[in-house]
């Protein structure tokens, strides 16, 4: 075994040796590439510095100075461009000293851009080759290597007045530069070149102190993967041995949960037999554990849909049963809420799957007793409701029946005394007319309060038209515009509906009126499909909150909640801030 693990770790050694070895020539490739490409781009923008001077003296100094001087004058400080470029990149060049930047000629009219022999070549070349203006590469200069960049400059029309024929150039040019230097020079032909020069001996020591940094970093993380290598295989049976014995503290802990739990676990093969399971199931089932093992669910069991879950589970889907379930082994009734998990093995292939077993029986006794109860509450609050109706109908008619009568009489017996006053008494013709005016006042409320308690159209007429009259009355008290929207079709429900929808308009359109601050409600009412009474009031207000819908002391809402509830209806109420609030109200026609 040692000298086997000794065999692997030279072997391993070799590999890595043999590894550094072209990790280290890689890395050198690498950061030479990189480095030949940030010192051409680097050349490229002193270049392009460069000619930016050169075409802003051109375009912009030359034709603004040639218009302030006479024909004959000409300022090579201001408007040679290529004198002027050259002055700015002296001065720019102190802060770059490893770049060489300047103008080459092989006439100058300035001596300092004379071009060296190699210089002059290139100018050759670019002469033989008219499709090509810029030329990138390596030149040895003096003993030393340069990155060189090369960028010609030809004749083009625009150059004749000061390099074409010295009779036409500027006087002031031909007495300071002569009238040889760079003329007569045909169009297309090379005028000058830049030249700009990096030495490589510099970006050469970068490329070297890169790669050994970048080296070293690899190279301590491939030492450290040895050194990890090499423990791995020192320690691994150790390892195992630990693996295994954390393996069997892990299976015992979990058989004693599955034991302890408080919930029915099988597993069952890729056949659909059980193989194991826990007590909490057998106990659900009303059979021991020995008889739960073996038990093959695809021949024994009968429920359809218990096959058809596990059929998809065994297929790598997780699915689920809930319902009642008769045991095929004891004949024990239960409600049972099953889910089965496919099971996936180490290969990736499904090697059975574990089903998860509650017992709900408890659970659909409470909901089956909680629906019996809102039931009754339902039919309580209907019941209730309907006998406020009632109340309400009753308080109604003795008050128009007694109250109203007693005051029309009244104000009949006071009109009677009132045409007996002569005309002459003023002061009692006054007094008369204040208490007819009062008796009005009661007349009239006594009627709102009538309308109030139970509308008369409401019983007479119906639901729609009590609604148009309503809406009518608190567009007068308000001075708010309601309009009433009645769909086309039958309306026609029986009474305690019809008057469960005039109590839920009457109160939103009062909420609306109270605290929405809205200058427009509109109320639609419709049957819609499913034979449902659909009530919609919508105000442009300022919009209800959520916040103030959940509130406690919303009684208004909670009674609205409470009348439609109460027949097996619902009601929504939403409000979006600054545009308004919308109130539906379904109740099932009965």
């Amino acid at each position: 075994m040692n000298k086997l693990r000794a065999r692997i770790i030279l072997s391993i050694g070799v590999l890595v040796v043999l590894f550094s070895l072209a990790l280290l020539h890689r890395t050198h490739l690498i950061m030479a590439s990189h480095v030949d490409e940030l010192l051409q781009r680097k050349l490229e923008l002193a270049l392009e510095f460069e000619l930016a001077v050169r075409q802003y003296i051109y375009e912009e100094i030359q034709p603004r100075m040639f218009e302030l001087l006479s024909a004959d004058d000409f300022i090579p400080e201001i408007m040679s461009s290529s004198y002027v470029a050259r002055r700015v990149v002296e001065r720019v060049q102190s802060g770059m000293p490893d770049i060489v930047v300047k103008f080459s000629a092989q006439n100058p009219r300035n001596p300092v851009n004379r071009a060296s022999s190699k210089e002059l070549e290139t100018i050759a070349w670019f002469n033989e080759h008219p499709e090509r203006d810029y030329w990138y590469g390596t030149i040895s200069l003096d003993g030393r290597e340069y990155a060189a960049l090369f960028n010609a400059m030809r004749m083009t029309e625009n150059c004749l007045r000061c390099h074409g024929d010295p009779a036409d150039a500027p006087k002031k040019l031909i007495e300071r530069y002569g009238a040889d230097a760079s003329f007569h020079l045909p169009l297309g032909r090379v005028v000058g070149m830049d030249t700009l020069l990096a030495p490589l001996d510099i970006s050469k020591g970068i490329i070297a102190k890169d790669t050994l940094s970048h080296f070293s970093v690899l190279f301590i993380g491939i030492v450290c993967l040895f050194a990890g290598i090499v423990l791995v295989l020192r320690f691994s049976v150790t390892d195992h041995r630990i693996a295994q014995q954390a393996l069997q503290t892990s299976e015992a802990k979990y058989r004693l949960i599955v034991e302890n739990a408080p919930i029915g676990i099988f597993h069952y093969d890729e056949k659909g037999v059980i193989t194991a399971c826990n007590r909490y199931f057998a106990d659900i089932i009303g059979v021991s554990v020995e008889d739960l093992i073996g038990f093959d669910t695809y021949r024994q069991q009968k429920n359809p849909d218990i096959l058809k879950a596990m059929t998809e589970s065994l297929a790598g889907r997780p699915s689920r049963f809930e319902g009642e379930y008769t045991s095929i082994l004891s004949g024990k009734p239960t409600f049972a809420n099953v889910v089965f998990v496919p099971f996936v093995g180490a290969d990736g292939n499904i090697k059975g799957g574990i089903g998860v077993v509650e017992d709900i029986r408890e659970r659909i006794d409470a909901e089956k007793e909680l629906r019996i109860s809102r039931e009754n509450l339902r039919n309580l609050s209907r019941h209730l409701l309907s006998a406020r109706e009632e109340e309400q109908m009753r308080i109604a008619r003795e008050i128009h029946d007694e109250l109203g009568q007693i005051l029309s009489a009244v104000k009949m017996e006071f009109s009677w005394l009132k045409n007996r006053i002569s005309k002459e008494q003023v002061q009692e013709q006054a007094k008369a007319g204040a208490v007819l005016e009062l008796l009005d006042g009661g007349i009239d409320s006594v009627r709102r309060m009538i309308s109030e308690l139970r509308p008369a159209l409401l019983t007479d007429l119906g639901l729609a038209p009590a609604m148009q009259w309503q809406a009518e009355k608190f567009a007068e008290r308000s001075g708010i515009s309601c309009a009433v929207d009645i769909a086309p079709g039958r309306m026609d429900i029986d009474d305690e509906r019809a008057t469960v929808i005039f109590r839920i308009f009457s109160e939103a359109v009062n909420n609306a009126v109270k605290h929405s601050g809205a200058s427009e409600i509109q109320v639609r009412l419709a049957r819609r499909d499913g034979g449902n009474i659909e009530l919609t009031v919508i105000d442009n207000g300022v919009g209800i909150t959520g916040e103030q819908v959940m509130r406690n002391d919303a009684y208004g809402i909670m009674g609205m909640k409470e009348r439609v509830e109460s027949y097996g209806g619902d009601l929504e109420i939403s409000g979006t801030p600054g545009q308004g609030t919308v109130l539906v109200a379904r109740i099932p026609a009965g």
